[in-house]
């Protein structure tokens, strides 16, 4: 009987990944190996199932480990650069809710088009359930969702889908393997007089709490600055790699107060070679 119960369970959970699982059409040109039709409406009436590359390759790999938050903010601590072409993130912990990589203005705003891998966590916690309920051990019920995220000047759309389970994943190599330096928060400041650069107006504010800052924690933190004009345009980079996660999470919340950015952002670090 407890045979039959799994087996059961089983035919309703596959009839039910199927439902779920969009039909699209799949091309050779993808970068990465995702279907370059991938979120796009087909007005055909037959439609063929969906056919990932064998192998995703080149995606950024985000550890549990690579993630801190201060219960408000979040830093993943991997240089991540925009590119001109689509590129791809698998995030291993959910402790980052997901629309915030879906906003510019929170994650990598540089970026207009991404591809964002996730263990399906609701899928999951419904397989814990069920499992608790009703004793059986499910085997292999892993299961990974990728969502596609298009930015515009206005917002956003996402497209979502999941992963077939004979896909493998293969990740790029990031450059914290590398002896580069790390700069966790950088400051540009455009032209003070023609036309003026808003951002002058809170300048000597955040130079205070930097200073107030370096007081309080009985530190100095290295910078790099730039010069690109000969109207005062410069930009400063901070290296605050020899802090911890949290001071390095308190530091840019308490700089970016004074420019009054409240919304809760995933902060990037940035290298310079």
């Amino acid at each position: 009987m407890k045979n039959l119960l799994t087996f059961i369970f089983l035919i309703l959970l596959l009839q039910n990944i199927h439902a779920q699982t969009p039909q699209i059409f799949y091309k050779e040109k993808s970068e990465i190996g995702i279907p370059d039709d991938f979120g796009k409406k087909n007005s055909e009436k037959k439609i063929t199932q969906i056919k990932f590359k064998d192998t995703i390759q080149n995606i950024i790999l985000v550890r549990k480990k690579n993630i801190a938050t201060d219960g408000n903010n979040f830093l993943i601590d991997i240089p991540i650069k925009a590119e001109k072409m689509p590129i791809g993130f698998f995030i291993e912990d959910e402790k980052i809710p997901l629309e915030l990589y879906f906003d510019r203005k929170s994650f990598l705003p540089a970026q207009n088009e991404f591809f964002l891998f996730t263990p399906d966590w609701e899928f999951h916690k419904e397989i814990i359930e069920e499992q608790k309920r009703t004793g059986i051990h499910i085997k292999n019920a892993h299961r990974r969702k990728v969502y596609h995220i298009k930015r515009n000047n206005t917002g956003y759309k996402v497209d979502s889908l999941i992963v077939p389970d004979n896909t493998n994943i293969t990740f790029r190599k990031t450059e914290t393997e590398t002896n580069a330096i790390k700069f966790y928060y950088s400051d540009c400041y455009g032209s003070v007089c023609c036309t003026r650069d808003d951002k002058w107006d809170s300048y000597e504010a955040i130079q205070n709490t930097i200073k107030d800052f370096e007081k309080q924690n009985n530190l100095i933190i290295p910078k790099s600055s730039n010069s690109f004009g000969e109207e005062g345009e410069h930009c400063t980079s901070y290296n605050l790699d020899e802090f911890t996660t949290e001071q390095i999470l308190s530091f840019i919340k308490e700089v970016k107060s004074e420019t009054r950015e409240q919304f809760p952002q995933i902060y990037l670090p940035s290298i310079i070679e």
